[in-house]
């Protein structure tokens, strides 16, 4: 959860589990497998396909929804800021493949940090990933993990990540090793 500078409220939440009223519906790709629905004061807003994703609420100060957005599958956002112009960025992890804000994903291993920006409205304007590219071995307990855990904007608009990586990671083009 963060502010912007009008007070309004950002919630970036994971979305797990099912619940009464899901439906699996094999035919489906499974981006759009598990369908659910959010509720938010008891008003229906946006389909939503539950399992793991992320829930992207704006809230007006006094608690209006002001839109909601939903990614799908594998990805979590593990931090999130605002920039004097109300953009939002995120960062976090994702699995395999995942979709957000439009973008599909695809890890380079088994985990990926991703740094994105939104504008105001809750639309994509940019999408970063880092990953190593080590597969993951169920067994063998080896495979490349990074996740991005915090984020900072400073007054230019550069962007700022920590995290973790295991094994080696790739930074745009830079092998970093753990």
């Amino acid at each position: 959860v963060t502010l912007d500078m009008e007070g309004n409220i950002l919630v970036a939440a994971t979305a797990v589990g099912m619940y009464d009223g899901w439906v699996d519906d094999p035919s489906l790709e499974n981006e759009y497998r598990y369908r659910g629905k959010i509720y938010y004061e008891g008003k229906d807003y946006t389909e939503i396909y539950t399992g793991a994703g992320t829930i992207l609420l704006k809230l007006t100060p006094s608690g209006d929804l002001t839109w909601s957005k939903m990614s799908k599958l594998g990805l979590t956002v593990m931090d999130m800021k605002t920039d004097n112009s109300g953009n939002v960025y995120y960062t976090g992890v994702f699995v395999n493949v995942a979709f957000f804000l439009g973008q599909e994903l695809q890890s380079n291993g088994l985990m990926d940090i991703f740094v994105a920006k939104a504008s105001p409205a809750g639309e994509l304007i940019w999408f970063k990933q880092f990953g190593g590219g080590k597969p993951y071995k169920i067994g063998d307990g080896q495979g490349d993990i990074e996740q991005g855990t915090h984020l900072a904007i400073d007054e230019k608009g550069n962007v700022y990540v920590g995290g973790i990586h295991f094994d080696k990671a790739n930074f745009d083009g830079t092998i970093q090793p753990s």
